[in-house]
């Protein structure tokens, strides 16, 4: 069992960061009023440490809405993009509207006024030639949190690359 005090190392090609509980919990939920228990900012610092996460980069997330409720440890977009592109990977991605009668696939995030967004696309091509797309949906995905209330194009569009 970690406890608040223990460092753990999180390693990567960017270097290595050491922290503990007590610095997770100051940094990253200092003026929350929802904050994590030990146990799951301990769990989160053993998955960042396991998979080379820096969660000061934002390479991953502990979020929790209610205090009654269980954290939810999320990989970052940055994350996945880093290791492609580490890789040769490239990448196209955009959101799927519906203007007018039709269905029209925009790269980027760019929805004009009239638009219904209805998802995301993405296409990922990889150093050997490969191409792997999705497309997924914004009533599958969306949420009602503020960043996806606020930012919905860009929100259903990271889902889709990450996807």
């Amino acid at each position: 069992m970690t406890t608040e005090t223990d460092l753990v190392q999180i390693s990567n090609p960017l270097g290595t960061v050491e922290t503990n509980i007590s610095e997770v919990r100051r940094l990253l939920f200092g003026d929350k009023n929802v904050v994590p228990t030990d146990v799951e900012i301990g769990l989160f610092l053993k998955v960042c440490s396991s998979y080379g996460l820096n969660p000061y980069l934002k390479d991953a997330h502990l979020i929790k809405y209610a205090n009654h409720q269980p954290a939810a440890i999320v990989v970052g977009k940055d994350a996945y993009t880093k290791k492609a592109r580490s890789l040769g990977a490239s990448w196209l991605a955009g959101i799927v509207v519906r203007r007018g009668q039709q269905i029209v696939k925009e790269e980027g995030a760019l929805q004009l006024p009239t638009d219904e967004l209805i998802g995301g696309w993405a296409a990922v091509m990889t150093c050997e030639g490969q191409t792997f797309r999705d497309v997924v949906s914004i009533k599958e995905y969306g949420s009602h949190q503020s960043t996806w209330k606020s930012m919905p194009a860009t929100m259903i569009r990271k889902v889709a690359l990450v996807h």
